[in-house]
């Protein structure tokens, strides 16, 4: 049987300055683990939350504006329809281009029952 989730039962879930995090699907609106989906929105010029790959699948896919990744490895280059699969022990960090940063941020397996599925890491300023 499909899941649909209803538009009025998916909420902003936090953020910081200059970015929002809206939950779209996680065990509690969709009723199992195997799939977690948020949606962050980072106004010009702000950074986002640090992004950690973990043993999940997890990816970045952008849905619109343009920004980088920011990493130690240099940064990313995001622009529309770019998707960046992240590795065990990546720590990537967006930060939004001129125009805004608008990406979906999802998360494929099953997890713990003790994990929250796509929980942001609070940045240095101690948004979270």
């Amino acid at each position: 049987m499909s899941i649909v989730v209803p538009a009025d039962a998916v909420k902003p879930a936090g953020g910081g300055p200059g970015w929002a995090r809206t939950v779209l699907a996680d065990p509690e609106l969709v009723g199992t683990a195997a799939m977690a989906l948020e949606r962050w929105t980072l106004d010009p010029g702000a950074e986002g939350p640090e992004l950690i790959g973990r043993d999940r699948e997890r990816f970045l896919y952008v849905i619109g504006g343009s920004g980088v990744l920011v990493g130690e490895a240099g940064d990313l280059g995001l622009a529309v329809e770019t998707i960046v699969w992240l590795e065990p022990g990546d720590r990537l960090r967006p930060r939004a281009g001129d125009d805004g940063l608008d990406v979906l941020v999802a998360e494929a397996g099953e997890a713990p029952a003790e994990t929250v599925p796509t929980q942001a890491v609070p940045t240095e300023a101690g948004e979270d």
